[in-house]
């Protein structure tokens, strides 16, 4: 994968930035890979690094909300509503509306998934909303 020769590549060279966004994008080919736990180490590392390095806080709500994924798919519902509520939190308060309809809708999956229905319910009708005001007929059909 060439994801694995950048990755070798930024380590050797130092690139802290350039490794935190290569890790963040194998993280996010290994979950659709279907390779949850890699996914989840390459998420973590990640976000360790963006946790070090203030240029990459925009990004590391990214990675936040792709470690929650890939807890998800690993059935470790209650880490995964955490991730997103974090990331859901930070998106909303800096008016990324957007990311944060995105972030609803799976915050509600995980809740549905953990038996936990109004809590699902109202994260879904919440993103509703924001992509009805955008006109987003797309997304609508996701509901």
């Amino acid at each position: 994968m060439y994801l694995d020769q950048a990755e070798a590549a930024l380590r050797e060279q130092m690139d802290t930035p350039g490794l935190a966004r290569t890790l963040a994008r194998r993280a996010i080919a290994r979950r659709l890979l279907g390779k949850y736990q890699a996914s989840l180490d390459d998420g973590l590392e990640a976000l360790s690094i963006s946790d070090q390095n203030e240029d990459l806080r925009t990004t590391k709500l990214r990675r936040l909300r792709a470690i929650g994924m890939s807890l998800y798919h690993l059935g470790r519902l209650n880490e995964a509503i955490e991730k997103f509520r974090q990331s859901l939190e930070v998106l909303l308060s800096i008016g990324e509306l957007t990311n944060s309809a995105l972030a609803q809708m799976e915050l509600g999956m995980c809740l549905r998934s953990a038996g936990n229905f109004r809590l699902a319910l109202e994260q879904y009708e919440k993103a509703l909303a924001y992509w009805r005001k955008v006109n987003n007929t797309t997304a609508c059909q996701s509901f």
